[in-house]
Parts: C-alpha cells; sequence; structure tokens
C-alpha cells in the first residue's frame, strides 16, 4: 500500500519555488526593480511601423530605456492623427542619476530639452527594419511637442531621416511637374538632329578631309625640319656670327675714323680760307683787267668757279661736324 503524501510538504515545496524563482529573477534579472525610472512621452506625426512595444531607447548609441505604450492620440486644435510613444527611462548609474542628475530629475529633463535634446526615429535592424527612438541634440530645430495627456515629460521629436528624405524627393517631383517636359524634350530632340544633319553634311566631310591632309602635310614638314634642324641651326649660328663680327668691324672702323674726320674737317675749314683769300685775289685782277676783253671774261668764270667750290666745301665741313658717321653711311635724305 503506498505512502499518503502530506499536504504540509506539497505546499512547502510550491513556496520554495516561488522563493527561489523570485531570487533567481532578482540575481539574474535586468534588476530594472531596483532602479528608478521615469517615463517620457513623446509624439510622431509620422509612421512609426517597425517600431514596438520594447523596442530600445537610446542617447548617442546607448540603450537607456525602452518603449512602454504606443497609442493613437488626437490633439486638439491639431487635425492630424499623431502617435503617442511612452517610453521608460532606467536610472544607470549606481547613484541613481541617469546624466548625473540632481534631486530634481524632471527640471533637468525640461533643461536638457531647451538645450536641444530631441527624439528621432532611427533603424536598428535594417534587415528586419526593426525601429529604435534617439535622443540627440538638434539645436536648430524646433521640434513637434504636443501638450501632454498624461502628466510625462514630453521631448519634442524630429522628422526621420526617411521622412526628410521623402520630402525632399516630393519636393523635387513637385518643381519637375511644373517644368515643361514636353518642350524640352522636343527641344533637345530638335537639337540633337541638327547636330546630326551638321556632322553628316558632306562640307563638314570634306572639311575634316581637308583638315586630316593639312595635319599630315604639316607632320610631314616638322619631320623634315626635324631631320635638318642641325644643318639649320649650323647655318643661323654662322649667319649670327657674322653679323656680329661686321657690327664689331664698323664699331671699330667707327672709332679709328674719329680723329681722321676731325682733322677732315679742319682742312676742310683752311680749304674754304684759301678759297675765300683767291676769290678776293681775283676780284681786285678783275677791277684792273679791261672790261669785256677776253681776259676779264676768263677772270669772272673762275671767281664764280671759287665761289661754288667754296660753298661745296663750308657744307661738306658743316655736315662732317653734324654727322661724322655719314662718312660711312652716306647722306641722309
Amino acid at each position: 500500500m503506498s505512502q499518503k503524501v502530506s499536504a504540509r510538504a506539497i505546499g512547502l515545496f510550491t513556496i520554495g519555488a516561488i522563493v527561489s524563482a523570485v531570487v533567481g529573477i532578482l540575481l539574474f534579472g535586468s534588476g530594472d526593480w531596483f532602479k528608478q525610472q521615469d517615463r517620457i512621452e513623446m509624439v510622431f506625426s509620422g509612421s512609426v511601423k517597425g517600431l514596438g512595444v520594447g523596442s530600445s531607447i537610446t542617447y548617442r548609441g546607448v540603450r537607456i530605456g525602452e518603449v512602454e505604450s504606443i497609442n493613437i492620440s488626437l490633439y486638439e486644435g491639431d487635425n492630424n492623427i499623431n502617435i503617442r510613444v511612452v517610453g521608460v527611462v532606467v536610472q544607470q548609474h549606481s547613484d541613481n542619476s541617469l546624466f548625473k542628475f540632481g534631486a530634481d530629475r524632471k527640471e533637468i529633463f525640461k533643461a536638457l530639452i531647451k538645450q536641444g535634446v530631441r527624439a528621432q526615429l532611427v533603424q536598428e535592424n535594417l534587415v528586419t527594419g526593426r525601429l529604435q527612438i534617439q535622443l540627440e541634440f538638434f539645436e536648430d530645430k524646433d521640434g513637434y511637442a504636443p501638450p501632454s495627456q498624461s502628466g510625462y515629460i514630453v521631448v519634442p521629436t524630429v522628422p526621420s531621416e526617411i521622412e526628410i528624405f521623402g520630402e525632399t524627393l516630393s519636393k523635387l517631383v513637385e518643381q519637375f511637374d511644373g517644368l515643361p517636359i514636353k518642350e524640352i524634350s522636343n527641344n533637345l530632340a530638335a537639337v540633337a538632329e541638327g547636330m546630326n544633319n551638321i556632322v553628316n553634311s558632306a562640307e563638314v566631310k570634306n572639311s575634316m578631309r581637308d583638315l586630316a591632309g593639312s595635319l599630315n602635310h604639316l607632320n610631314s614638314l616638322l619631320s623634315k625640319l626635324d631631320n635638318e634642324k642641325s644643318e639649320i641651326t649650323g647655318e643661323l649660328l654662322s649667319a649670327t656670327r657674322a653679323v656680329k663680327k661686321m657690327a664689331d668691324s664698323v664699331a671699330v672702323a667707327a672709332n679709328n675714323s674719329q680723329p681722321i674726320l676731325v682733322g677732315a674737317a679742319s682742312s676742310l675749314r683752311k680749304l674754304d680760307q684759301l678759297l675765300a683769300q683767291s676769290s678776293k685775289t681775283l676780284s681786285t685782277y678783275e677791277n684792273l683787267v679791261q672790261p669785256g676783253s677776253e681776259l676779264s671774261v676768263t677772270l669772272i668764270q673762275t671767281l664764280q668757279s671759287f665761289e661754288r667750290a667754296s660753298e661745296q666745301v663750308r657744307q661738306l665741313a658743316e655736315t662732317l661736324q653734324r654727322n661724322p658717321e655719314s662718312i660711312l653711311t652716306g647722306k641722309q635724305r
């Protein structure tokens, strides 16, 4: 006959199992029961597909809490149906503070929000499409923050990156809708047709053929010049040396002729004086000779020749004094 099981033993065993379970949960669980929790409220005007209860709430990549509830709300004065999300922020530090807060954590939250802390939906997993809420500083954005319906701290929300991309794409589409696409395409087609006609015209083909021939001729000429460049260079150098030598000779001749020219000018002045004296003597003889005689006519002609010679000598002397180099270059006209 089997022994009867005591009801008292069963009760003690059940109580012990429950206590063990509680102790295990407390020891090996997250321990959130011993941490102070703060609830925040966030209102999103866009889609929250991918966000669920238990989704992470992070601050710069660090998980600080999770989503507690998601509800649909219609706020007074706002015709849009929004999504109200309540999140639980769990204190992480041993001193019972998340951001090293003091006693009044609500005031610290308000100060952070005033400094630019905003809530934004971001991708937690690209494969599954799961979303999470990220708390980050957006100083240049006011955010969307309707009045709270639960008395919790309201954290303003900003559009997600997907929403921003969608809005930008919509604006681009609206701008393109206002453009005369058909007219632009017709103009482009006409331009393309005109370019095709120009490229395939006989004039362009002939010009291209002439250009190819000119390029070939130019290449041939350049090749010939390249082959004969040493000979041409030698001739140019020889000509340059000859010109330089001639210039040096002219300079030397000019320097050497300077004293000669000075002496020639002095001699011409003396010759001019001699001619003047001879002319004066002939004039005296002219007065002594009987007028109309053959001797008188001869003396008159001789006197005139002396006068002309004297004038030419005087002009030559003046020219040499002004321009000594004229003996080499000739009289300038």
